[in-house]
């Protein structure tokens, strides 16, 4: 190891904002203070958000999924079996990012063990093994020096395909876990980078929308959210751990429970208050916050579902795929696309404010591609237990925000502009 390299960058980890002014590595770009917000285009495809930062120096552009249920940067490398061998395990399709060609890279496997996820859910029955290490990342106007976790694999992944190179992870950090869970923005925002501790994300889904998002399918604002769309104000609520998560939803071992969640108090169909009670004592009624395969879907419990389907008069359709609708176990329902107007709109409230969410129909009904239009619900845990992922469906018409330093979710309606 660099024994001087680690030394200039160790102080770092303590979120050491002098040492990060210091340091050659740290770019603003021409700012003079700390960064104020900056919006990160997005790709919307079939694995979730996907765009793109500068990796090392010197710098390697890469794909990364933005993902909001996972702690600092899981960076895929052409290491197999503990060798810098790539055909040991890997395609040669594969996109990797080798730290060994960035002159910023420390490895810091002494002072943060390896760790190993299994199941996990990235690659689910395989192992997930990472070591640490510090390099150079750049997100828009910053870049600077952070901790990442630089996977190891350990199996036989030739027939995987990812269409990005890092799992860009954007979970908050609970109390008592050390930097090493810090996602890229909170440890540049330690270091004194950005102004604002917010990361806010807007979907715009439809094409009459695309101009608010720049032309893009969506804006993942860091050091900041877009205010110009919020319509009204900016609901905050604090962010909660819900352990079941884990047995119910979300499987690691060792258990992962860091994601961006607040509890459920109460859900209607229409008008109807719909029962809902916790999966445990320990855990409460969670909702979670996610997007990708995870957000897809309204969340119901498994009772409030069969209530909809009865409700639209849903007829069982049987995919080939179904997860093209969403990944949840629950069976999927066709419905009649001309009635989608007469449907009842699915409404949330959260603890800590009397503001109700809507989600009217049209978000909630999707049509395939062979014009069949599918409820597209996802019903988690068991009778009226609420566990819920609240993700695409839900966050049509809304912005998410998350304040890293005060561990809060905020929620506002967007005020589009007009076209």
């Amino acid at each position: 190891m660099n024994s001087l390299k680690l030394s200039v960058l160790l102080p770092l980890l303590a979120g050491s904002a002098e040492a990060a002014v210091a340091h050659p590595l740290v770019s603003r770009q021409g700012h003079s203070h700390a960064a104020n917000r900056w919006d990160m285009p997005v790709d919307y495809t079939p694995f979730g958000n996907l765009a793109t930062v500068e990796l090392g120096v010197p710098g390697q552009e890469v794909t990364v999924f933005l993902d909001w249920t996972w702690a600092n940067n899981f960076i895929q490398t052409p290491r197999c079996y503990g060798t810098w061998d790539r055909s040991l395990c890997m395609s040669d399709m594969m996109a990797v990012y080798d730290p060994r060609n960035s002159s910023t890279f420390v490895n810091v496997t002494d002072v943060y063990p390896r760790q190993q996820w299994f199941p996990n859910h990235f690659f689910f029955t395989e192992p997930s093994t990472i070591d640490h290490g510090i390099d150079s990342v750049q997100i828009g106007p910053v870049r600077s020096p952070v901790i990442n976790q630089f996977s190891d694999t350990m199996f036989d992944m030739s027939q995987f395909f990812l269409p990005f190179t890092v799992v860009f992870g954007m979970s908050p950090t609970l109390p008592g876990q050390d930097e090493s869970y810090d996602a890229t923005f909170y440890q540049q925002y330690k270091q004194g980078l950005w102004k604002q501790p917010y990361v806010g994300y807007v979907w715009c889904y439809d094409e009459d929308k695309i101009g608010a998002c720049g032309g893009n399918d969506a804006i993942q604002s860091w050091g900041g959210y877009r205010k110009d769309l919020v319509k009204g104000r900016v609901y905050w609520y604090d962010n909660v751990v819900f352990p079941d998560i884990n047995d119910i939803s979300y499987v690691y071992d060792p258990p992962f429970l860091n994601y961006w969640g607040t509890p459920l108090q109460d859900l209607w169909i229409g008008d109807e208050l719909q029962p809902t009670v916790a999966t445990s004592e320990r855990s409460g009624k969670g909702a979670i916050f996610n997007h990708a395969t995870f957000g897809r879907g309204i969340p119901l419990t498994q009772n409030a579902y069969n209530k909809l389907v009865q409700i639209v008069a849903g007829e069982e359709l049987n995919l080939e795929n179904p997860t093209v609708v969403n990944n949840g176990e629950q069976q999927l329902y066709s419905v009649s696309c001309e009635n989608i107007d007469s449907y009842p709109t699915v409404k949330y409230q959260f603890v800590g404010h009397r503001k109700v969410w809507e989600v009217p129909a049209k978000h909630y009904i999707d049509q395939l591609e062979d014009g069949t239009c599918v409820l597209n619900a996802r019903a988690t845990a068991e009778g009226d237990q609420f566990l819920g992922s609240f993700g695409d469906q839900f966050l049509k018409d809304k912005q998410i925000v998350f304040d890293f330093a005060k561990l809060k979710i905020g929620l506002a309606e967007i005020k589009w502009p007009q076209c």
